[in-house]
């Protein structure tokens, strides 16, 4: 059975004020929450076993229907750390994982349900037009993300001036089998440096290529936006998800 996990430990900080009293993922859109929304999303579906992974302000997070894993450390950790701490779920299910600062449609939950992958990651390969309304310099943001002949991820997170190395943009959504975690916490508990702890999801992605670990992905073409700044989320409300 395929589970639902949302990742919502971060503080947000460049969200400024909007955050200052409460986690990002409890802002606003379309007369609903971000959390609200994807818990809508993943009941779409037919993925009624929820969990989260809180941290920032959790008490502020009330809804009871969710299974709530903490991460105590949000304040020096990364977005990694947070899904480590739902190792006891995703050890045994298949998970389908959500940033909670994100925005789509219900058919970007449906299209990474369906891959076979141990890890896969859902993209948008009409990335630039959404990084053309955030930035002046689409590059200036934009991550290296190459796809390779057999259809699987070679290359993602670099800094690049080259548009031909993006064949698109990681979502914030994807989904790992407990075999692909079995890889993911063999490489976490590897680091005996503790840098791990502040990667996010991209650099973790980026080192398992470096290990010949395949990643699958699956393309996404409808409507989305990252609530990463004030300036996305005043983007939310010009756009129709």
């Amino acid at each position: 059975m395929q589970k639902g996990l949302i990742l919502a430990a971060g503080r947000g900080s460049r969200m400024g004020k909007l955050t200052k009293d409460r986690p990002k993922c409890l802002l606003n859109f379309q007369n609903q929450t971000l959390l609200d929304r994807c818990i809508k999303i993943f009941y779409q579906n037919k993925i009624n076993n929820i969990g989260i992974v809180t941290g920032y302000k959790r008490e502020k997070i009330k809804v009871k229907k969710l299974k709530k894993f903490n991460n105590k450390n949000w304040s020096s950790t990364n977005i990694l750390y947070s899904l480590y701490c739902a190792k006891n779920w995703l050890s045994k299910h298949e998970c389908i994982i959500t940033y909670s600062d994100i925005i789509y449609n219900s058919s970007a939950i449906s299209k990474i349900k369906r891959n076979k992958s141990d890890i896969a990651i859902l993209y948008d390969k009409n990335w630039k037009k959404k990084w053309m309304k955030r930035f002046k310099n689409p590059l200036s943001d934009a991550e290296t993300f190459k796809i390779g002949k057999k259809g699987n991820l070679i290359d993602i997170g670099k800094k690049t001036k080259d548009y031909k190395r993006i064949n698109g943009q990681y979502m914030g959504i994807f989904k790992i089998k407990p075999k692909g975690w079995q890889i993911i916490y063999k490489l976490i508990n590897s680091d005996k440096s503790g840098k791990m702890k502040k990667f996010d999801i991209t650099k973790m992605l980026s080192l398992l290529l470096k290990k010949g670990h395949k990643i699958g992905v699956e393309e996404y073409s409808g409507n989305w936006i990252e609530v990463d700044r004030t300036l996305d989320y005043k983007l939310t409300f010009e756009e129709k998800i």
